[in-house]
């Protein structure tokens, strides 16, 4: 039985693959629900080692049914063969860019892969851009950082102490990530103020209307009449 399911992948030929995360694995399925294999980590032929999953919370599948595993725990995305062998892992991206914080709390959860080859991982509040050579490439779609008006005013007076043992304010995590035929790229976020469901264009700009609570802007319809 699957314990704490995170994510799941429908390919183009109706096979489901689901990332069974507590169970430290990835389940495939036909379309009548028929187990057809189990992916438990990655082989290293060069040392003759084998390192199991550990929590792994995202997936992809490409066209040509190559498999990349956000292996969180691990601090790695593992790109696999549909039969399961191993043909590359990146650990934690090495760039100027990144600060040693990023480096150290590097945990990917989901993973969405574009046609271009660029790889989109979700790491908490952000979504980090790889190429295939695992190089950092920036950040995509960063979520505004909320006002924080304590300690707006803390500043303000000159406070340092109190801003010091202030708990910093973060931006909103993602929950998932998903491409679409017309390039963009859909994310879902714990943004209820500026909107849970984001709708990204090529740069990371938020072109989704927005329907937040209280300061978020406009409100869904509901039965068809647009609320004030």
């Amino acid at each position: 039985s699957m314990d704490s399911a995170e994510d799941l992948f429908i390919a183009d030929n109706n096979i489901l693959y689901v990332a069974d995360t507590k169970n430290n694995r990835i389940l495939k399925f036909d379309k009548n629900k028929n187990l057809l294999n189990i992916y438990t980590g990655s082989y290293d032929a060069a040392s003759d080692t084998f390192m199991a999953f550990n929590a792994p919370r995202g997936l992809f599948v490409d066209k040509s049914g190559i498999i990349y595993v956000a292996d969180s725990q691990n601090k790695r995305i593992v790109k696999l063969t549909n039969e399961g062998d191993t043909i590359e892992v990146f650990g934690v991206p090495q760039s100027n860019l990144l600060n040693q914080s990023v480096k150290d709390n590097y945990t990917p959860a989901k993973i969405y892969v574009a046609d271009t080859g660029y790889l989109y991982v979700v790491v908490k509040e952000a979504v980090m851009t790889l190429d295939m050579n695992n190089e950092f490439r920036g950040f995509y779609g960063q979520a505004a950082i909320p006002f924080d008006f304590k300690l707006a005013l803390f500043r303000m007076l000159g406070l340092k102490k109190y801003v010091e043992n202030t708990a910093k304010t973060y931006a909103k995590f993602y929950i998932n990530i998903s491409g679409a035929p017309d390039g963009m790229i859909y994310a879902t976020t714990l943004d209820s103020v500026g909107g849970e469901i984001k709708k990204l264009n090529s740069v990371g700009k938020n072109i989704y209307k927005s329907y937040g609570g209280a300061g978020g802007g406009d409100r869904l319809p509901v039965r068809g009449v647009q609320s004030g």
